[in-house]
């Protein structure tokens, strides 16, 4: 299925600019497991554009797909912090923030509940090196 153009004598394989349904149907299944567009276009040798026509169809796909994006980016934090929490089992919560300060600020600005359980327990206030009082 090739055009041969007539001056340069070059094969083009053109492809129908409409997806077929079986390859809609595919597309509309790897958004709904919150693949990015540009995964899916990647191997069907189509424009993110395609893709992104067939998520317009499907309204109820873009707040989906956004509350995967947040739960994938969340577990991803959470990992590094309890590997890190993990691999450092005497650390304190200041040096979580000091050393994880990305994963310390989106889990405290999108889930500081999650946040607050995987920190370390609080040193309570009479231990504090700053708060001793001096005569």
């Amino acid at each position: 299925m090739g055009y041969l153009y007539p001056n340069l004598k070059v094969d083009i394989k053109l492809r129908p600019k409409l997806l077929y349904n079986a390859e809609r149907r595919a597309v509309w299944r790897k958004l709904h497991i919150g693949k990015s567009t540009n995964e899916i276009a990647k191997p069907l040798n189509v424009s993110v554009g395609l893709i992104e026509q067939v998520l317009t169809t499907h309204s109820y796909l873009i707040p989906l797909r956004g509350r995967i994006r947040l739960y994938k980016k969340q577990c991803h934090y959470k990992r590094i912090l309890s590997d890190y929490i993990e691999s450092h089992p005497d650390c304190i919560r200041n040096d979580i923030r000091k050393d994880l300060p990305a994963a310390y600020l989106w889990l405290y600005k999108n889930n500081s509940h999650l946040l607050y359980e995987l920190l370390p327990p609080e040193i309570p206030r009479e231990l504090k090196r700053n708060c001793i009082k001096k005569p």
